[in-house]
């Protein structure tokens, strides 16, 4: 009898490990299923060629007095991982709940951010390369509340249609300032360096490489000419004449109007040479 128990213990044993080793495996099937949705989760706001990196409202913009639409700024990075893309801000289609918005160019808006580009002009992303884009929507108050999902329609997006995102990730920011602190610190203290008053040598560069000149460009299908002497410049296009007072800064040249409008055109000195970029300052499609 003694032999039987024994033996019957021995099989009770076996049978009780058996069995905690299955529930073991069970959790450990389970802890991998969950491991495998959290990551998917995480990754809704990426793919391989698109990386989300933050939507923001400027809550400082007015579209239309009255209205209650709100700019609302998508940023991203495009990466060309095995074939040559093209990119611009525009003709972007997100689609919160039941309505569909469409990504336009508003100058000036997205000035503080540097890092990112903002622009009506098609750019090219080539592979290995990536690219920093940021567009914008005008989207009624009503539809950034917290519970919508989002959804991007771009032909020039590839697999946008693999991204899952949604109304709560929306921050909402006093002013352009705030949001490029958040999404583009370092392109915003670069943005704020060229807009310090220059030192008297970098002055003394600019001034000597614009001062008794004229430069005529062309853009946004208008012909230009500019010329500056003291601290005095000239403009002149088809429509008129118009003269102000500029200034220079670490990074531009700021022509400001009788009316308090300024314009500022950006330029650089390498190797000694200043190189004046009156296009990027006059172009409406761009910055």
């Amino acid at each position: 009898m003694k032999k039987i128990a024994a033996i019957l213990m021995v099989i009770i044993t076996l049978v009780s490990v058996l069995c905690a080793c299955g529930d073991s495996g069970n959790k450990n099937n389970n802890s991998v299923v969950n491991t495998t949705e959290a990551v998917e989760e995480q990754a809704a706001d990426s793919t391989d060629n698109i990386k989300i990196d933050g939507l923001f409202v400027d809550e400082s913009y007015v579209v239309e007095e009255g209205s209650s639409l709100k700019l609302l700024y998508l940023f991203y990075t495009l990466t060309a991982t095995d074939a040559n893309l093209e990119i611009d801000s525009k003709y972007t289609y997100m689609t919160i709940g039941a309505n569909k918005y469409e990504s336009g160019h508003i100058p000036g808006v997205a000035k503080n951010m540097s890092s990112y580009v903002y622009t009506s002009y098609i750019e090219d992303v080539y592979v290995g390369e990536s690219l920093k884009v940021v567009a914008t929507f005008k989207v009624p108050a009503a539809d950034l509340a917290p519970g919508k999902t989002i959804a991007l329609e771009d032909s020039q997006l590839p697999n946008e249609e693999k991204l899952e995102l949604i109304t709560d990730s929306i921050q909402f920011k006093a002013n352009t300032e705030e949001i490029a602190k958040v999404v583009d610190p370092e392109g915003y203290a670069a943005e704020q360096g060229k807009l310090q008053p220059a030192d008297d040598e970098r002055k003394s560069a600019v001034v000597n490489e614009v001062n008794g000149y004229e430069w005529s460009f062309y853009v946004n299908s208008t012909s230009y000419k500019i010329s500056f002497t003291g601290n005095g410049f000239t403009l002149t296009t088809a429509f008129g004449s118009n003269s102000g007072t500029y200034e220079v800064l670490n990074g531009y040249i700021v022509c400001t109007y009788p009316n308090g409008n300024s314009v500022k055109i950006p330029y650089e000195i390498v190797d000694g040479e200043v190189d004046i970029d009156f296009v990027a300052g006059f172009d409406v499609k761009e910055g």
